[in-house]
């Protein structure tokens, strides 16, 4: 028989399937009433393409009939393509009845299309409702299988059309739940329980379950009594009953009464809320046993018999998940039913009666629910009688010798669960995969495990199941692995050898092998892995050879980010030796490299790599296969792919000492296009005196950032590992620098003072200079300090803790001070304090507090408070007085005039440009000693300052009063160069408001630091390129006499465009290089030709109200400017504008 594997049983399943049609076109009445039932009027079928049909489904059973009663998968394969003739010859039966039936119109092609579909869909519901209810009525309740009445429109005759939606197999899979919801319109507008209760009987009836639903249940007698406590329990009085489902499961023999087990499914609204949900309950008899046998092989279990005669139930609603019990104590714990079904006897899934094969001896459906924050509650189907049986009986003399002639068990403890949390999984394993371990060995050839696993690829109409298996090979000196190599079948949702869909079983590649090589002079190992789901090459090796070791490892993906077509690659290559000497006592240890491919650097790991020691993972890194998941991860996250983003560096191990006493392993990248940066990372060691004695211990991960299109550059340094003696050190070191818009500067050893903010320059949570002392559980000391330079302020300060605990007294203590200083305008704080206490568990016996703080000057301030306490007894005593003078309101008033005027003078300040969109014909050579500016024809001369902006009403110079003028302008329509009126344009720059108008502190803190405000003028045009006349060659030549009446011209003025002078540019041999036409390439990731600018803030004039723009849609630049011409406007119209407010564009609503 064919029927007795599972794929022989699928195909047999199939030929009945497709018998229907066989027997249409056997019989013409049967013929004209399955082709009605699909909507056509056909009275006979075209004879030779119908025989055709019913040959190949005769032949495709012959097939079946003769197999041997034990066939291989290998003869059930081969079938596929029995079944492949049946599908291509009913295609070529409906083309031929399209073109020559009189019933089908001019609907030729509409038939061709629809009908092999219709046809398999009619065939398949057909099927199901003669041979499984259950799943029939399942596909039909969660709307994958639709019937859709379809009036009559000639040529065609009124119909049932029949609809399945093979795309939403694959999520019936692995998130049911959605299906559901999405079929009985959950949490939309459309929900309604009497759709949920009419689906239900139709699908309980179905698979034969009696049911009866109320609309509006009365609770009078005494199961309804109980019930309705159950509801009072649940709700509260804004909420009523509206539906209730009764449903009949199963007769239990209880006492020797025969008692129901039933199941109600109740409906709710919120009068107040208008809320919508239901309520699952479960009715136990009381009595029931935790085991009931139900028949000779059906029988119940419960794990718990605190549910047993109380009720319970789960409110489902979009908001809320919600549990109730209404035993006599309160229960939570996890609540589970399980009907379990015995077989007579093993089924077999795969292989031979009487061989190797896949069996199955019971199973098991359970309900469960889980009180709890979420509430979880699901349905498992258990497994736990498969098993797979080896038995070389029936093999040749070679698997007999290597297996025995033992039959062999492996069993697999499977149960498939879901669960409103977790979705559809194996137990024991966070997604839809099971792997069970079986250290099976066959000579020096073992099978470490059995993996299972079931995928609807996203995006994919498919559905693929895979076994595999882990085998590792011990040949002595070579040491091999094989990862999840095993059997993969795949269902093809879309069109296939099986009409509809397509199914097939082959080999699955492995995802990852290992070797290991202990083979004198030669030692190491190495390893290639695959991820299929991200289409990812991960693979390293390390060797040993004599004194040199040689590591590789690299990351090769064939898919961008988004799916769309590359790759990437990221290779970090090193070789380590015997150290070579260089001079001064230092030694080349080993040398290598990093290239990426499409990758990019991520600063934020990066900076974060060096407090976990990242780093160790990219600069020479160690026992590459033993780490190779956590290096590979590192590797990837450090170096992101990036579309048309490439980096390259030498990396260099670097020694000091003989033997070896300080090694710094150092690498520098460069990565570019855009942005360009260069990176030096590194890990500098010491072991002082010795490296067998250390008493100094000292690592250090260091990382530095030049970022060239930012204008920024970061450098970070972290103490790791690191100790003097047996006392450990700590502590992180930060420097930042930006020239760009915003200039700043810091530089921090152990953090800052605590009062002090820091700028937003990137930097991470920085840990103070520590040693610790001692570090138990008794007796803890540690000494902090810090240091920080910013470009306004110095600061430092330091603390020193104790504590020493016996029984259960504690003695604690704690010193500390800090000091910081601005220098403009001048500021000085300092504070210091010590605090001691002797405590019993949590209460304090004794304790001393002192704190001092002194700031200033002009006035000065000292602050200081103090605190003394023994046993009920406390003392406080507070003081804070200020003395010296005040600072004076009106300082001495500054001339500005010269300042502004030597800005504008100084050669710092004037700027050659040339205009973004022009190609330098040219290249400049600057010649001799000379300071004097070469600017190119095409180009421009930026002249611009940062002492004071230019067209903007000044209040004061930094905190001084103004003396002479307090506004000044460039007039941009009268610059002149040599008497020649010269084009000119605004520029402007990043000023801090604040140093030349009068703020108060909330206006200070709400503004930005820095504004944009005009600073100088931009001299020169880029509109044409013109030149007063040709350029004449001197030359002497013989004259010769010919008879022409040519005469040259004399020569002219001329101009070039800018647009002919690009288009002509482009002609040339260099900008048709290819260096030149990468500059072209758009080297952002995303769309082609997509670019991301930031813009700058816009001040706009806003309703206070609604946040929407007013004022005719004018903007400022700043908001000096705002405030301005909103001043002007209040004195206009006052009422107008009461409303109005100045805020950034981006905040508008």
């Amino acid at each position: 028989m064919a029927d007795n594997t599972f794929l022989g049983s699928f195909v047999t399943q199939y030929a009945r399937l497709i018998l229907p049609l066989k027997e249409a076109l056997e019989s013409e009445s049967k013929f004209r009433a399955l082709f009605l039932d699909l909507g056509w009027s056909i009275p006979t079928p075209p004879v030779s393409e119908a025989q055709a049909v019913v040959n190949n489904i005769n032949s495709l059973i012959d097939s079946l009939d003769n197999l041997p009663s034990a066939p291989s998968e290998i003869d059930m394969i081969a079938l596929l393509a029995d079944v492949s003739t049946v599908y291509l010859s009913i295609k070529n039966f409906a083309n031929t009845v399209a073109d020559t039936t009189s019933g089908i119109g001019n609907l030729q092609g509409i038939f061709k299309s629809e009908f092999p579909n219709d046809l398999f869909n009619y065939l398949i519901c057909r099927y199901l409702q003669n041979t499984s209810d259950i799943l029939f009525n399942t596909l039909l309740a969660v709307d994958i299988i639709s019937y859709t009445y379809i009036s009559e429109e000639l040529p065609r005759p009124a119909y049932t059309k029949i609809r399945i939606d093979y795309s939403k197999l694959g999520t019936l899979i692995t998130n049911p739940t959605a299906i559901v919801k999405e079929a009985v319109e959950w949490n939309t507008e459309e929900y309604d329980f009497e759709n949920i209760g009419s689906l239900l009987m139709d699908f309980l009836s179905g698979i034969k379950i009696p049911a009866s639903f109320l609309d509006n249940p009365a609770f009078g007698n005494e199961l309804t009594m109980k019930r309705s406590i159950l509801y009072n329990d649940f709700f509260n009085p804004d909420r009523v009953v509206s539906g209730f489902l009764s449903i009949f499961l199963m007769d239990i023999l209880v006492a020797d009464n025969y008692k129901n087990l039933n199941a109600y499914i109740s409906a709710f609204e919120g009068e107040q809320t208008n809320e919508k949900g239901i309520i699952l309950e479960l009715d136990i008899p009381e009595g029931t046993s935790l085991k009931q046998d139900i028949t000779n092989t059906i029988s119940l279990q419960i794990n718990t018999s605190d549910i047993i005669g109380n009720n319970f139930g789960v409110q489902l609603s979009p908001s809320e998940q919600k549990f109730s019990y209404l035993g006599p104590t309160s229960f939570n714990g996890k609540i589970e039913l399980l009907i379990r079904k015995l077989f007579e006897g093993p089924v077999r899934l795969f292989g031979q009666p009487e061989g190797t094969r896949l069996e199955i001896r019971d199973q098991a459906i359970s309900l469960f629910v889980k009180p709890g924050t979420p509430l979880e509650y699901g349905i498992g189907y258990d497994l736990s009688g498969l098993a797979l049986v080896i038995d070389p009986n029936g093999s040749d003399n070679f698997i007999k010798n290597i297996f025995g002639d033992k039959v062999r068990e492996i069993k697999f403890p499977i149960t498939v669960q879901w669960s409103n949390t977790k979705g559809i999984s194996f137990v024991g394993s966070g997604t839809f995969e099971f792997e069970v371990n079986t250290h099976f060995k066959i000579g020096p050839i073992e099978f470490t495990n059995v993996k299972v696993a079931i995928k609807a690829p996203q995006g994919q109409n498919k559905v693929t199941a895979d076994i595999g298996t882990n085998i590792k090979g011990d040949l002595s000196a070579i040491v091999f692995t094989v990862d999840n190599i095993g059997l993969r079948t795949t269902l093809n949702l879309d069109e296939g050898n099986a009409g509809p869909f397509g199914i097939g079983i082959g080999f699955k590649p492995p995802t990852g092998v290992g070797l290991s090589i202990d083979a004198p002079p030669v030692k190491g190992g190495g390893f290639l892995n695959y991820d299929e789901s991200t289409s990812t090459y991960t693979g390293g090796l390390e060797l040993q050879f004599s004194k040199i070791s040689f590591s590789a490892i690299g990351i090769i993906s064939t898919k961008l980010p988004g799916g769309e077509k590359g790759y990437s690659l990221l290779v970090i290559v090193s070789v380590e030796f015997t150290p070579l000497q260089i001079g001064m006592g230092f030694t080349i240890n080993g040398i290598g490299g990093l290239l990426g491919l499409h990758r990019t650097s991520n600063p934020d790991v990066l900076r974060a790599g060096i407090r976990y020691n990242t780093l160790d993972h990219i600069l020479f890194p160690k026992n590459i296969v033993e780490n190779a998941n956590t290096i590979i991860s590192n590797l990837g996250q450090a170096f992101p792919i990036r579309k048309d983003q490439f980096m390259l560096g030498p990396m260099a191990k670097i020694g000091w000492g003989t033997p070896t006493l300080l090694t710094i392993d150092i690498g520098i990248v460069i990565e570019l296009p855009d942005p360009v940066r260069l990176i030096i990372l590194g890990i500098l060691r010491a072991q002082l005196p010795s490296a067998q004695n250390p008493i100094l211990q000292i690592q250090v991960n260091f990382l530095g950032i030049i970022d060239f299109k930012e204008k920024y550059l970061s450098f970070d340094a972290t103490l790791y590992d690191s100790k003097i003696l047996t006392f450990g050190l700590f502590g992180d070191m930060a420097l930042r620098l930006n020239w760009g818009d915003r200039p700043n500067f810091l530089l921090s050893v152990g953090g800052f003072h605590p009062s002090y903010t820091p700028p937003p320059l990137n930097l991470p949570s920085m840990q103070r200079l520590t040693i610790i002392l001692a570090d138990h559980s008794n007796l803890k000391i540690s000494v902090e300090s810090y240091f920080a330079v910013t470009s306004n302020s110095a600061q430092f300060g330091a603390r020193v803790y104790a504590m020493a605990k016996a029984w259960k007294i504690i003695a604690e203590g704690e010193l500390w001070f800090n000091v910081l200083f601005q220098f403009s305008p001048f500021y000085f704080a300092a504070d210091m304090g010590v605090k001691f206490a002797i405590k019993m568990g949590s209460k304090t016996l004794l304790g001393i507090y002192v704190a001092l703080m002194l700031e200033g000057p002009d006035p000065w301030r000292a602050q200081g408070q103090a605190a003394f306490k023994i046993l009920l007894v406390k003392v406080k005593v507070r003081f804070d007085a200020t003395f010296g003078r005040q600072r004076a309101e009106a300082i001495e008033a500054v001339k500005v005039d010269d300042k502004i005027k030597e800005a504008l003078m100084l050669q710092d300040n004037w700027e050659a440009l040339l205009p973004d969109q022009n190609n330098q014909m040219v290249a400049w050579r600057k010649e001799g000693e000379t300071e004097v500016q070469s600017v190119d024809p095409s180009g421009a001369i930026k002249i611009s300052q940062r002492v004071m902006p230019l067209n903007t009403m000044m209040q004061k110079f930094g905190s001084a009063a103004i003396s002479d003028f307090n506004q000044y302008r460039i007039n941009t329509s009268n610059v002149r160069i040599e008497n020649m009126i010269v084009p000119a344009e605004r520029v402007q720059d990043y000023f801090a408001r604040s140093e030349f108008s009068n703020m108060t502190d909330e206006e200070k803190l709400s503004r930005d630091g820095y504004e944009l405000f005009d600073s100088g003028v931009l001299v020169g045009s880029n509109k044409n390129q013109s030149s007063q006349y040709a350029v004449h060659k001197h030359s002497t030549f013989e004259e010769i006499t010919m008879d022409s009446g040519y005469r040259r011209k004399e020569d002219t003025k001329f101009a070039i465009s800018d647009e002919r002078l690009k288009i002509d540019s482009f002609l040339g041999y260099t900008t048709r290089t290819g260096l030149s036409r990468a500059r072209l390439r758009t080297t952002s990731v995303g769309p082609a030709k997509i670019k991301l600018s930031i813009k700058d803030g816009e001040f706009v004039l806003a309703n206070r109200n609604n946040l929407q723009q007013v004022g005719g849609g004018i903007s400022f630049a700043n908001s000096m400017d705002a405030e301005r011409y909103l001043k002007q406007q209040k004195e206009l119209s006052p009422t107008t504008v009461e409303n109005w407010i100045i805020a950034n564009r981006y905040e508008l609503a």
